[in-house]
């Protein structure tokens, strides 16, 4: 063991024996990392969704029953779960990334719009098909690059500012927006305890953020079952690929231990070259390995 791989062992026993201390065993941690890795696999907008459907519920939950403090603590905690939800959207985050692109060629800084660009692309390219800003992707890849790269200022710019209208009007962005104009209608009618009104604006929020999170499910199970068929397609073509080969390795292996008692025998009164060079009587022959 180096001196460097000592260090690395003396620090994980000693930070072992301080979860240790905090009564943490080995197995409680391997256990802890492995919840920790299954959540960070679920995408933040799932996350965000499910918590904000939860407090949705209450909401409607304390509405029903006309609890004014707790309907208004409902909605203000979910404030922060619509602007959370929002920003997880990849058209939002295109939208972002592009108005950055716009204000650096504003400023001459093309490098840095065709790099906001680069990131922008990447969105775009890894979200699930239902959330992708349509047309989008083509865009940022064969037009405004394109521009940057030759010193089009003021063309990149024009492509980028359509990006930002195509990725805004996007579904998804709606639906948001109209989900945060419902909270906002549904605070407003709180304080003047118009339940009716609080109720009908809580319902048709619930109806949004469900189709919404409808919409990412189907996405992201689509997705899940093409990896899946990839990688089986992958594996039939391994298995055929190989195939030939086991065969025509099987066929010369067939060849190789073919008996010799089948090979074609010599008429008879000719000796063979091998024969001849054998010492012995004229004529006489050495037995073959194929005579039993």
């Amino acid at each position: 063991m180096t001196a460097e791989q000592q260090q690395r062992w003396n620090q994980i026993e000693a930070k072992l024996d301080r979860l240790e201390e905090h009564g943490y065993t080995l197995e409680q941690l391997l256990e802890q990392q492995e919840l920790q890795e299954k959540a960070e696999a679920v995408p933040a907008i799932e996350k965000d969704l499910m918590a904000l459907r939860s407090v949705l519920a209450d909401a409607i939950e304390y509405s029903g029953t006309e609890d004014a403090g707790e309907t208004r603590a409902a909605l203000e905690r979910m404030e922060s779960l619509v602007r959370a939800v929002t920003a997880d959207l990849p058209a939002s985050q295109v939208v972002v990334h592009a108005e950055r692109a716009l204000a650096y060629l504003s400023q001459n800084l093309l490098n840095e719009a065709g790099a906001e660009l680069a990131v922008a692309y990447d969105v775009v390219h890894n979200a699930h098909a239902r959330l992708r800003p349509p047309q989008v992707e083509t865009m940022i890849q064969s037009r405004a690059r394109d521009h940057i790269s030759a010193g089009r200022v003021q063309d990149a710019a024009q492509v980028v500012r359509a990006i930002i209208e195509r990725s805004s009007g996007h579904e998804s962005l709606q639906r948001m927006r109209r989900v945060a104009e419902g909270l906002e209608g549904a605070m407003d009618a709180l304080e003047r305890e118009a339940w009716p009104v609080v109720e009908a604006e809580l319902v048709e929020m619930h109806r949004e953020v469900s189709a919404l999170d409808e919409a990412i499910r189907v996405a992201r199970g689509s997705a899940d079952a093409e990896a899946i068929d990839e990688a089986t397609s992958d594996e039939g073509n391994e298995g055929d690929e190989a195939a030939p080969a086991a065969e025509a390795e099987a066929s010369e292996e067939d060849e190789a231990e073919e008996p010799a008692g089948q090979q074609e025998a010599p008429a008879e009164g000719q000796e063979t070259e091998a024969a001849r060079e054998l010492p012995g009587a004229p004529g006489e022959r050495m037995p073959t390995t194929g005579s039993r």
